[in-house]
Parts: structure tokens; sequence; C-alpha cells
């Protein structure tokens, strides 16, 4: 379910925990799967 609102909502990225579970299947889509750590850092480095 978490794939498909992502999808069919424009995201650009998914944010988890469970990285491992999403990363193959997001590449399918041209999604980015990042942790909630990974998140913030892309925020902090466009500061």
């Amino acid at each position: 379910m978490v794939l498909e609102v992502a999808i069919n909502g424009g995201a650009d990225a998914i944010v988890t925990n469970n990285t491992k579970h999403f990363r193959d299947v997001a590449r399918r889509f041209q999604l980015q799967v990042l942790s909630p750590a990974e998140l913030l850092n892309e925020f902090r480095m466009r500061r």
C-alpha cells in the first residue's frame, strides 16, 4: 500500500526505517528510498 500511494500521489521518495524492503521495487518506479536520517541529511545539505 505504501508504494502504491507514493506512486499514485506523485511522490519523489519513500521515507522509512525499513529501506531494504522497498529499494528494489522503488527503482522500477524511479522513487528514492530514504531512511529518516538520510532525509534529514538531505535537508541539511540544501541549506
